[in-house]
């Protein structure tokens, strides 16, 4: 069939920054069009920002400036709560369905919570002693709220949400379509749309700052907690600065970066000194964010033909390859991914898995209707269940450490390596009876020889010769005369019946016998397995395993002298811990025969997690 290949523009920042985080994320996305399911954070971004946008695009609003009641949303709490009641059921949903990592006992209070600190910026922003020197240098440029003699917000200077859409050269000179939207827009036209007070207020930056009163002011709106600093914005800011001189440039207006301001308002977290949720871009570069569009969609254009090449002449080849990245365990895709599916479950056949995804990308993409919602919930629980997968790891892996521990004090102790310990421990206990009453001296001596005897049995014997040392011991203790004086003393009962013990014992072990040399064997076994375990740091795991990390994978299976996906390394790994537990039930040493049953527990967990997994994904392929 003919390629139907979707076409990648036009860019944005998102989709640039995509492609240079990892292609084949880039193509999932945009190519293959897998959809996905609606995201908790990314509907309370959408919640705010839409409030806020709702409250500036209505010029009837009232001027913030007049505002004198309590309520912490002040001005928007009429556009809050209408919004409210039209999404809070769905987010409410979300929130619930979500581990949100806050402590806001609702969405509301949640919502509520973001869009306070959001007005007490505004507040902040718009309060004249915050001004000037000692302050934010810049917040006098964020000015947007009409003067105080305004009613309304009809003559307010803010645009929201302003959609771009420009052309940029490529490289090769072809024309490079790249789209946005700006949160915030700070931009006078000229002197008629510009009250007595802010004229004021700009002739007093272009005094102090050298600024023109033109300036254009950029605002972005994030959700998330104050960063350290905002160096992974830049570009974002920048992308728009370049919407912003492009534009003008199509209007005959040069711009130069000083006439740009651009900054972020972070309303998350705890934070509580608004001034830390203001920053700045203190270099506007928007020939280097050009030239990296540029670059980008040179690469781009070059695989998207390429892909299409390939294709034409039945190649199975992937041009979209996978670039590994600490953002991989929060990938939606990282489940169809044949990079990380073949180090984690090989039951998926790899090659289906790629062969399915080029059909898919070249038929178009996933296409839209009804069933997208239920591919995209079929494909979310694939996901959810990688948490119960790092959970189970993680407890696992403190578990073969705890294991590893005993095995060396297996190893060590002598009591747990002679095949009939229960027993011997019974007959030095009836024989430390007998040293304790008065004997005759040849019974005595006997009696002294086989305490000394028992005690030091060495400590690689086998089962035969073990039971052989027993049967000679009882044998010589029926004879008449010793066997008299055991009556004597009152003790022919329980010498009876360590007799009849020893005889069970005997045969429960006899029937499956395991013998020292092989249970080491296991163990040795088991401990090659166990290498990589051990150079998984215990702070490494305190928190969270990242199950999508190539040095955790990589680690697990490092001491088989093989590189295992993580399946094929959990099954080997089962079989062999419950072929020694079987043996170790024998030795009836308690704690050890626990932890090795905890650990087969969680392997057999693991297992049928990653078995569910691969049952769904096949599912999803074959439907999609």
């Amino acid at each position: 069939m003919e390629s139907q290949l979707p076409n990648y523009q036009p860019l944005s920042h998102s989709r640039r920054s995509k492609f240079e985080e990892c292609p084949r994320a880039f193509s999932f996305s945009y190519l293959e069009k897998i959809p996905q399911t609606d995201n908790i954070y990314a509907g309370v971004g959408t919640f705010v920002h839409s409030v806020i946008e709702d409250f500036y695009n209505n010029p009837k609003n009232p001027n913030p400036r007049n505002y004198t009641g309590k309520d912490p949303l002040g001005c928007f709490r009429n556009v809050f709560d209408e919004r409210f009641a039209k999404e809070g059921e769905q987010l409410a949903k979300l929130f619930k369905n979500s581990k949100v990592n806050n402590n806001f006992a609702s969405i509301e209070d949640w919502l509520i919570t973001l869009m306070t600190n959001y007005v007490n910026i505004e507040k902040f922003i718009h309060d004249p002693k915050n001004h000037g020197e000692g302050s934010l240098e810049f917040i006098e440029k964020l000015q947007f709220w009409p003067s105080k003699d305004e009613e309304n917000l009809s003559n307010s200077d803010l645009t929201m949400e302003k959609k771009f859409d420009i052309t940029i050269d490529g490289q090769e000179g072809e024309e490079i379509k790249i789209t946005g939207f700006i949160d915030q827009l700070i931009e006078p036209e000229d002197d008629m749309h510009v009250s007595d007070d802010q004229k004021s207020l700009f002739e007093n930056i272009q005094d102090v700052f050298g600024l023109n009163k033109q300036t254009t002011t950029i605002i972005d709106i994030k959700t998330s907690k104050p960063p350290k600093n905002i160096k992974n914005y830049e570009d974002q800011l920048n992308t728009y600065a370049m919407f912003i001189e492009k534009d003008n440039l199509s209007k005959n207006i040069t711009t130069d970066k000083e006439d740009i301001i651009a900054g972020l308002f972070f309303l998350g977290g705890e934070e509580e000194d608004v001034k830390n949720r203001i920053f700045l871009l203190n270099n506007i570069a928007t020939k280097e964010i050009e030239e990296k569009f540029q670059k980008s969609s040179s690469s781009i254009e070059y695989l998207h033909n390429e892909d299409k090449s390939y294709f034409s002449n039945s190649a199975t080849d992937d041009v979209w390859e996978t670039k590994p990245n600490i953002l991989c365990n929060w990938c939606w895709y990282k489940n169809l991914c044949t990079f990380w599916v073949s180090k984690k479950n090989s039951v998926i056949d790899m090659e289906d898995l790629k062969t399915k995804l080029i059909e898919l990308r070249h038929s178009g993409g996933a296409k839209h209707g009804p069933e997208r919602s239920v591919h995209a919930k079929t494909l979310e629980k694939v996901n959810l269940m990688d948490t119960k997968i790092e959970n189970n790891l993680k407890d696992l892996i403190k578990k073969i450490k705890k294991l590893q521990k005993q095995f060396e004090f297996f190893k060590k102790e002598a009591e747990m390596i002679d095949p009939l310990h229960d027993i011997k421990t019974e007959i030095k206990n009836f024989l430390g009876l007998l040293r304790e009453e008065s004997l005759s001296n040849s019974f005595s001596d006997f009696i002294k020889k086989e305490s000394v005897e028992f005690s030091s049995e060495k400590k690689e014997i086998s089962l035969v010769e073990s039971w052989d040392h027993i049967t000679a011991f009882f044998n010589t203790l029926k004879k008449e005369d010793f066997l008299k004086e055991i009556e004597t003393l009152g003790h022919k009962n329980q010498f009876e019946l360590l007799i009849e013990s020893g005889r069970k014992e005997w045969l429960n072990k006899k029937s499956s016998a395991v013998s020292t040399t092989e249970l080491l064997k296991y163990i040795e076994t088991i401990q090659e397995y166990l290498v990589g375990v051990d150079q998984i740091k215990d702070n490494s795991i305190k928190y969270k395993v990242k199950l999508f990390d190539e040095s955790f994978l990589d680690s697990l299976s490092i001491g088989t002298k093989k590189s295992y996906p993580l399946n094929e390394w959990l099954a080997e790994l089962n079989i062999l811990v419950k072929e020694l537990s079987n043996s170790t039930k024998l030795l009836k040493r308690n704690n050890l025969n626990k932890t090795l049953k905890e650990v087969i527990d969680i392997l057999d967990i693991l297992e049928q997690l990653l078995k569910s997994q691969s049952n769904s994904v096949s599912s999803l392929l074959e439907k999609i």
